[in-house]
C-alpha cells in the first residue's frame, strides 16, 4: 500500500469493528461512521477519511477508502485480540492525523503504537458506542437507581466484565479525547472509573457527540405513499439485558386481560448473525422463539435501511427497550426521524432524546396505562413535526460539524 503523505488535508483514520456481523445495516458502529464520515466529506474539501474494517464490510462513501483486516466476529474478539504488526505498518503508512478507534477496549494499542513506536503525529479518540456496566434500578413502584453499579450478565457468566471494564478505562485514559453518546454515558464512564480505579487517576477529556442520523433516509420514505399504517414498532436487540422478555410481558398481560386491538413488528436487528455469537449468546435465540408465539407479534427482517425504514413509517408508534445502560438508542432516533413516537422507562439516556415527559414511564402499571391511551388516541400527526425536527438537531452535517470542532481543539 503506497499513501500520499504530502497533502494539504486532514487524514481521518476510522476504526470499525462489528457490533452485529455480518448484519451491518443494524451495525451501530458502522451506521455511525458511515452517516458522521459520509456528511463530513460532503461538507469539508478539506478531509480525507479512510477505513480500517472487515473485509466484507459495505462501502461507508465512495470518497472513504477501506483497508480491509480481520479485527475480529465474536463480541470478545473485538475487544482482546490485536494484529499487532499488520495494524503498525499500516499505521506507518497511512500517517493519519486522526485516528478515531470505534472499540475503546483496543485503544490502548493504538496508543502505544502511533506514540511510542512510530513517533506519530496523531490525535486519537475513543468512542465509547457501548458500556457492558449499568446503574442499579428499581421500577416497581417509582424509577429509582440504587448506589453502585452491576455489570451486564451476558458479559459476566464468569465473572469477567471486570477485566473488559479496566480494557475500556485502558482506553480511554490512552486517548487525547474520549467521544460518547450522552451525558447518562459520561456519567457511567465516570462510575465506573470511581469503582475500578483510585481517585487520582485522570480519565481526560470526555465530551458529548450523539449518534447522527441520515435524514436522507428519511426523506426517501416521507415523499412515498403509505398506506394502512399498522399500530407499534420494535426495533432493538432481543438481549436479556435489553428488558425484552419484561417487555412483552407487560405487553401479553395487556393483550391477554385488557384489550387484544393491537399488533406489534418485532424488526430482530440481530437476524443473521455469526453462529460464535448466537453461541456466546443464546439468549437471543430464546426470545425470538418465544416472541414469535405471542398472537400479538410479527417479526420481520428487513434486508436494507429504505425497507426498514419504509416500515417505521408504517407505524403508529414505537416502544423502546428496558435498557438501564442505553447510552443511547439509534432506533428510538430513526422511529423519531419518522415522525412516530416512543414509550419508554425512564431510565438511561432516553430523557436525553427529546421525548416528552408524557412517554417516559415511572413504572409497570404507568407503562401500561400509556400504552392503552396510545390505543385510544391515533391522531399522532400533529406531533409528527416535533419528533422529527428532534432529529433535526442530530443531523448528519451538525455532527460532523461538531466533530471537527472537536478535533481542531486538539
Amino acid at each position: 500500500m503506497i499513501m500520499n503523505n504530502n497533502r494539504k488535508k486532514t487524514r481521518i483514520l476510522t476504526v470499525i469493528f462489528p457490533s452485529n456481523y455480518p448484519n451491518f445495516a443494524a451495525d451501530s458502529i458502522f451506521t455511525f461512521n458511515r452517516i458522521l464520515f459520509g456528511s463530513l466529506l460532503e461538507s469539508d474539501e478539506k478531509v480525507e477519511v479512510i477505513a480500517v474494517g472487515p473485509p466484507d464490510m459495505p462501502q461507508l462513501h465512495p470518497l472513504i477508502k477501506i483497508i480491509p483486516v480481520n479485527l475480529g466476529i465474536s463480541k470478545f474478539q473485538v475487544r482482546l485480540s490485536f494484529l499487532w504488526n499488520e495494524i503498525r505498518y499500516l499505521l506507518n503508512e497511512i500517517k493519519p492525523d486522526v485516528c478515531l478507534v470505534n472499540m475503546p477496549e483496543q485503544s490502548a494499542n493504538f496508543a502505544i503504537i502511533i506514540k511510542e513506536e512510530l513517533g506519530l503525529s496523531c490525535k486519537l479518540i475513543s468512542y465509547v458506542h457501548y458500556i457492558p456496566a449499568m446503574p442499579i434500578i428499581d421500577i416497581k413502584e417509582s424509577v429509582s437507581v440504587s448506589p453502585g453499579i452491576a455489570y451486564e450478565k451476558s458479559m459476566n457468566q464468569n465473572g469477567l466484565c471486570e477485566i473488559l471494564m479496566m480494557r475500556l478505562l485502558e482506553g480511554v485514559i490512552s486517548s487525547d479525547i474520549t467521544l460518547t453518546c450522552s451525558k447518562f454515558a459520561v456519567n457511567l464512564i465516570q462510575q465506573v472509573k470511581n469503582k475500578l480505579l483510585s481517585k487520582s487517576v485522570d480519565i481526560g477529556s470526555c465530551q458529548v457527540l450523539s449518534p447522527p442520523v441520515d435524514l436522507k433516509e428519511v426523506e426517501q420514505v416521507s415523499s412515498q405513499y403509505i398506506d394502512q399504517p399498522f399500530d407499534f414498532i420494535y426495533n432493538h436487540r432481543l438481549y436479556d439485558d435489553y428488558g425484552t422478555q419484561h417487555i412483552f410481558d407487560l405487553l401479553t398481560d395487556l393483550y391477554t386481560s385488557e384489550i387484544k386491538s393491537f399488533n406489534i413488528i418485532v424488526t430482530n436487528p440481530t437476524e443473521g448473525r455469526d453462529p460464535e455469537r448466537s453461541r456466546l449468546n443464546p439468549a437471543v435465540d430464546k426470545n425470538l422463539t418465544t416472541i414469535k408465539s405471542l398472537p400479538f407479534v410479527k417479526v420481520k427482517h428487513f434486508n436494507n435501511r429504505n425497507d426498514y425504514m419504509m416500515n417505521l413509517s408504517k407505524s403508529r408508534a414505537g416502544i423502546a427497550p428496558l435498557k438501564p445502560h442505553a447510552l443511547w438508542s439509534m432506533s428510538v432516533m430513526d422511529l423519531l426521524a419518522c415522525g412516530k413516537p416512543v414509550l419508554s422507562f425512564n431510565v438511561a439516556a432516553f430523557s436525553e432524546m427529546g421525548l416528552k415527559p408524557y412517554l417516559l414511564v415511572k413504572n409497570n402499571l404507568d407503562f401500561k396505562k400509556r400504552f392503552l391511551s396510545f390505543l385510544s388516541n391515533k391522531n399522532f400527526e400533529q406531533e409528527q413535526y416535533y419528533y422529527k425536527n428532534i432529529a433535526q438537531k442530530y443531523s448528519g452535517s451538525l455532527s460532523a460539524y461538531k466533530f471537527m470542532q472537536l478535533v481542531n481543539q486538539l
